[in-house]
């Protein structure tokens, strides 16, 4: 699944369903980037639990650019880049500089206590 999303909680959603019947089990982590590139930070846990880290990181985009392969061979399952509002006082610049942009990326890093080796499930 990829695209352009506005409903940001809707499709955080269907991804949190998608993998916690997938891989219930899993062991996972988040790496989120503030806006401006601010804030970079990585967490580690269950599926579950880092699932709801990024819901509650996502929760105030305004809409997001969705990467979402389940079946990922590296484990990158997800990343989503939230959109940006143009600054209403800056009319010479109406395309968010993609730095401003808060990103996430989630990969499994083991599945049914097995780690993800590079190119395997």
């Amino acid at each position: 699944m990829r695209g352009l999303y506005s409903d940001v909680a809707q499709v955080t959603d269907y991804i949190a369903r998608d993998l916690v019947a997938r891989f219930p089990d899993a062991e996972a982590e988040l790496f989120l980037n503030g806006r401006g590139g601010a804030g970079g930070t990585r967490y580690k846990g269950n599926i579950k639990d880092m699932l709801l880290l990024l819901r509650r990181f996502c929760s105030g985009f305004p809409g997001a650019q969705v990467r979402f392969e389940p079946e990922h061979p590296y484990g990158m399952v997800a990343s989503l880049v939230g959109q940006v509002s143009p600054r209403s006082n800056d009319r010479a610049n109406t395309v968010p500089n993609p730095r401003e942009q808060p990103r996430a990326l989630l990969t499994l890093t083991a599945v049914g206590g097995r780690k993800i080796e590079v190119g395997r499930r």
